[in-house]
């Protein structure tokens, strides 16, 4: 089988839980494995890190893990059982404040109920769309007071407790790091996650903050946990050049980015960050639906399969699975459908970058110069193998940014940090290498690896 150089991330859950369905899926073309904190107990997620570094180990590959934090979700709350029917046209009141004894009692007729952040009333004005459990409802804001928001339904059905809010055009005031992420954050760093993802970025600071957190909770002045951020709002998209330069990768989520921003725009923005990502030399991840079907079905659709391999022609990092692996019925047959997708569309000309036209910031220091004449020379000679030793895996990622298309990027690395890290690199295959006194020897040992 043809080495594939798209990574793959996996959301692991209930339905990819155990060792035996962790080694079928990382046989299968696995890469990263992201584990969702907004789901599941420490305990449970513990196990996952522990089975897929287990699974790992047994098959000599490189494999990162992902802690996803849940951020600063705003829901429904104290609906009843039944839901609450909702028709276009009907007023709605979201109260900031606990329901008094006769709104429960009149909670349909009255049309109100709770939403899980209390000062929505200060974010919002007249006029102001609500999109509620992936944008199936539909509220426009008649006016905001305080501790209760009147909004008038434009499109409907039976809401239920816990659904998640978007806010399209508006900035709330919350923080991206919540008390929750705090916590959880704590315990991933000391469990030894290699990643974290942050949700709802806005900006560099939400980013930087994160990262002063790490150090706190790592007590060391270099962090090793590296920070993805999740694009997912209009104000990431006005500030991604701040947030790609404070980050160590970004992940396109295009469930949220689709509900938060127009839909019709989001393929373009897929692109634009794509882009800037590979000009900084920044991991990215497209992420949400890619094979969304088969969380029941055992083949994707033809147009979840074209979605896979135009983002391979984007020049993703890595494509993410997030139901279909973490819940679906079909796990590893996701993850062999992608990754056949994967190594089909490298092997066309449409994922190739062409030189001298690709996309730059004229970095002329020496790492970056040396990287685009590495990439260059192996293209001229069709060299198989571009051998690459690395501390901290930069100059991998350096040389990976151009995409050679024709050559593997064997990295060498002495940190099992690096060597996890890279797994989420395109084209990069990590080997775990011990110091040597001279080049000769290195060089060596890699070959021998390869």
């Amino acid at each position: 089988m043809l080495q594939k150089k798209t990574k793959i991330v996996c959301t692991l859950g209930p339905a990819s839980s155990g060792m035996e369905t962790i080694l079928a899926m990382l046989k299968a073309g696995m890469d990263v494995g992201r584990i969702n904190f907004s789901h599941g107990t420490y305990e449970a997620n513990s196990a996952l890190l522990r089975n897929v570094r287990g699974a790992a180990c047994a098959l000599g590959k490189s494999v990162a893990v992902i802690q996803d934090l849940q951020g600063p979700r705003v829901r429904t709350s104290n609906i009843p059982k039944g839901g609450l029917t909702l028709r276009p046209g009907e007023i709605v009141t979201l109260s900031l404040a606990s329901l008094s004894p006769s709104q429960k009692k009149n909670q349909e007729k009255l049309k109100v109920f709770q939403v899980t952040y209390k000062k929505l009333d200060q974010d919002l004005s007249r006029g102001k769309i609500i999109l509620i459990d992936d944008g199936l409802f539909k509220l426009k804001v008649l006016y905001a007071r305080k501790k209760e928001i009147k909004c008038r339904v434009l499109s409907g059905g039976i809401l239920t407790t816990g659904r998640g809010m978007n806010f399209p055009g508006s900035s709330l005031g919350l923080s991206a790091i919540t008390a929750k992420d705090r916590k959880d954050l704590e315990y991933g760093v000391k469990l030894g996650v290699d990643f974290v993802a942050l949700s709802f970025v806005q900006s560099a600071k939400d980013i930087l903050d994160l990262r002063r957190l790490i150090k706190f909770y790592e007590n060391r002045l270099n962090p090793r946990t590296k920070i993805i951020a999740k694009i997912e709002k209009e104000e990431a998209l006005n500030n991604l050049g701040e947030i790609i330069e404070a980050s160590d990768g970004i992940m396109v989520a295009r469930g949220d980015l689709g509900i938060e921003t127009d839909p019709a725009r989001l393929p373009l923005a897929q692109k634009k960050i794509i882009s800037q990502c590979l000009v900084a030399g920044k991991p990215v991840i497209v992420a949400t639906q890619m094979l969304d079907s088969m969380q029941e079905n055992p083949r994707p659709t033809r147009a979840e399969i074209s979605d896979v391999a135009n983002s391979v022609i984007d020049h993703a990092d890595a494509v993410m699975l997030s139901n279909e692996t973490a819940t679906g019925k079909y796990p590893v047959e996701a993850v062999e459908f992608m990754a056949r997708t994967c190594i089909e569309t490298e092997r066309s000309r449409y994922d190739d970058i062409i030189y001298p036209s690709r996309p730059g910031n004229n970095d002329l220091s020496p790492v970056p110069a040396l990287s685009q004449a590495a990439c260059l020379l192996a293209a001229s000679l069709r060299a198989k193998v571009i051998l690459v030793t690395t501390r901290s895996g930069f100059s991998v990622r350096a040389i990976t940014s151009h995409r050679p298309n024709n050559s593997l990027v064997a990295a060498l690395t002495s940190s099992p940090n690096v060597y996890r890290e890279l797994a989420l690199c395109w084209g990069a295959r990590p080997y775990l290498a011990q110091q040597f006194s001279d080049i000769e020897s290195l060089i060596g040992y890699g070959l021998a690896q390869i």
